[in-house]
């Protein structure tokens, strides 16, 4: 019995110290998390004729960062643009989203899709995606974004129905 109470009181000091240092080691505030979605919009307008089919793009989705005062996207030359009216366009539309920011060691990693789509009238939905991954370190008080690896293209096709033709030749 004593030795079951001291295995149980050494595990749960174990994980009381764990969930101690993770919640304390790298935590981003929403302030941080828009310096460093700033910090990719940056990049974006000096690298932003390295893939033609996407130069000029300056729609931002609002998905994934709703806590963004739309201000701190204009400032760059980016319009905010609510995730809900994104969707239905006839001609393509194109925009940027941000899929995550996460940090380890004080190194922010965040992930953006270049998205073209289009739903026209008669015809299947069709959607371009290029994901791209940047590293934003803090450097002198303030966030700095670089390009890590190269872009991956996604096409996404519409799905495929199983109808089988009945029809006699």
């Amino acid at each position: 019995m004593t030795r079951l109470v001291s295995v149980i009181s050494s595990l749960l000091i174990f994980s009381l110290s764990v969930g101690a240092n993770q919640v304390g080691a790298d935590v981003l505030s929403d302030a941080d998390k828009a310096e460093i979605i700033e910090s990719v919009l940056e990049l974006e307008l000096l690298s932003e004729g390295s893939v033609a089919e996407f130069a000029h793009l300056r729609r931002i989705s609002s998905q994934n960062i709703e806590f963004v005062e739309p201000w701190r996207i204009a400032k760059h030359g980016f319009t905010l643009v609510p995730a809900r009216e994104l969707g239905g366009w006839q001609d393509p539309i194109e925009y940027q989203l941000f899929t995550s920011i996460s940090v380890r060691d004080g190194v922010a990693r965040v992930t953006l899709l270049r998205v073209k789509e289009r739903w026209p009238c008669f015809g299947p939905h069709t959607l371009r995606e290029r994901k791209y991954t940047c590293e934003s370190r803090r450097t002198a008080g303030r966030w700095v974004a670089q390009l890590i690896g190269r872009p991956v293209q996604m096409i996404s096709f519409p799905p495929r129905t199983n109808e089988v033709n009945t029809t006699p030749r």
